[in-house]
């Protein structure tokens, strides 16, 4: 009797850390889409500036646009719908000396096409949350494979939305 009432603590314990999982900044807005958001502090830089300059930044208005050609670089767990170029769209919200970036539409080339029963691809893209969205309750999927997914977007989105302040000195 002690034996099964201590397997059932330890699955009951296992189902309760289970709910606690890291979302990696990203969540699900009320129109079912899922988005990526992070908050920066600022220190005396300009920040739409730094992101113009980086290559695949575009610019539609003064404070979103989008990125193309992204790709992720760690490839130990990605999805097979992950290992093509993909694209999003960004906003940049400032309030005080911090930046919010906002990132959503995330958009993935299908360059090949798959079918698995449930999961196929049978046109050139493919949305994220057609992959990471459980359907039945719209909530981010919890499985390793998509948490591996996240934790690799999020760490492509944190380099390339982040603003290093490095001082410039131009004297040799």
């Amino acid at each position: 009797m002690k034996k099964i009432l201590l397997l059932l603590l330890i699955s009951f314990s296992a189902v309760a850390q289970d709910e606690v999982i890291d979302t990696q900044n990203f969540s699900v807005n009320d129109d079912k889409i899922i988005i990526w958001t992070k908050i920066y502090e600022i220190d005396s830089i300009n920040v739409l500036e730094s992101f113009k300059q980086k290559l695949n930044i575009h610019f539609l208005n003064q404070n979103s646009g989008y990125v193309d050609n992204l790709k992720l670089r760690c490839k130990e767990m990605i999805s097979i719908y992950a290992e093509g170029n993909f694209k999003v769209n960004f906003r940049i919200d400032f309030k005080e000396d911090k930046y919010r970036i906002i990132v959503s539409n995330i958009v993935f080339e299908n360059t090949m096409q798959y079918n698995y029963g449930s999961i196929s691809t049978s046109k050139n893209y493919s949305n994220i949350e057609d992959y990471e969205l459980r359907t039945r309750d719209n909530l981010l999927r919890k499985n390793e494979q998509s948490i591996s997914n996240r934790i690799c977007l999020n760490e492509l989105f944190e380099s390339l939305f982040s603003v290093k302040n490095i001082k410039i000195d131009d004297k040799w």
